[in-house]
């Protein structure tokens, strides 16, 4: 989140939660109550807002196209350009649908240098994941799942 923000000249302070309060040992919620400082504008704030939370969030509902990528220029026009992390922003907004980033990313940086236009000047095709926690009864889940499907292991027979 850290990435995302701070660039934008926020400062971030995230505030972890129990996942239930009487039950410690169940561990931590995948929840944070997440505060953001800055002197800005309103309008860039929300504009901020409206691309990096479902960058965040990484789950759209519906259909990703020409519609979103065109939104992502326009909404991050002035700022994505210029932000180390666009390629991963783009990458997560367009529900990880690679052309649709690359071309929205060279389209900001073409926008961005118009003496270099005639140049080629695409983004490097480097696309990385952002790992977040699993929660511990997600691993333990997959280990059984795991082992049930596992070749190896010996299964009765009647």
């Amino acid at each position: 989140m850290r990435r995302l923000f701070e660039p934008l000249g926020y400062t971030v302070t995230a505030a972890p939660h129990m996942l239930d309060e009487q039950h410690p040992d169940w561990g931590a919620s995948p929840y944070f109550t997440v505060t953001l400082e800055g002197n800005c504008r309103l309008r860039d704030l929300l504009t901020h807002l409206y691309v990096l939370i479902p960058v965040l969030d990484d789950d759209k509902h519906y259909f990703i196209g020409d519609e979103e990528d065109e939104k992502l220029l326009r909404h991050g026009k002035g700022w994505l350009e210029n932000h180390p992390e666009k390629e991963q922003v783009a990458y997560r907004y367009l529900k990880h649908k690679r052309d649709l980033a690359m071309d929205a990313i060279h389209r900001l940086v073409a926008e961005d240098n118009p003496a270099q236009e005639g140049t080629e000047t695409r983004p490097s095709r480097k696309f990385w994941a952002w790992t977040f926690p699993i929660a511990p009864w997600n691993w333990r889940r997959a280990d059984c799942t795991w082992s049930a499907c596992s070749p190896n292991k010996k299964s009765a027979s009647p």
